[in-house]
């Protein structure tokens, strides 16, 4: 089974178009300006590849709201102050 270059162009552009949504809802969760959600936003489209990566790996701005609390925590702070 041969795969047509149409084909692979159309998984490429979902891929393609996946990632950018991917970094898109990241950076709706995170406080930033309307100039900086721009520019984030413009440089995740003008570097197709890379771009949503950066934006991800870079964490712009300051998480909305605070992280949960991780489970099971209080068991491993229990377990270090009896040694």
């Amino acid at each position: 089974m041969t795969l047509s270059p149409a084909f692979l162009r159309l998984c490429l552009v979902l891929c393609l178009v996946g990632m950018a949504v991917i970094a898109a809802l990241y950076l709706r969760g995170r406080k930033l300006t309307w100039w900086e959600y721009l520019a984030w936003g413009l440089f995740m489209l003008l570097v197709p590849i890379f771009g949503p990566f950066v934006t991800i790996l870079y964490r712009p701005g300051s998480p909305r709201r605070a992280t949960l609390p991780r489970r099971f925590s209080h068991q491993v702070h229990a377990d270090k102050s009896s040694q």
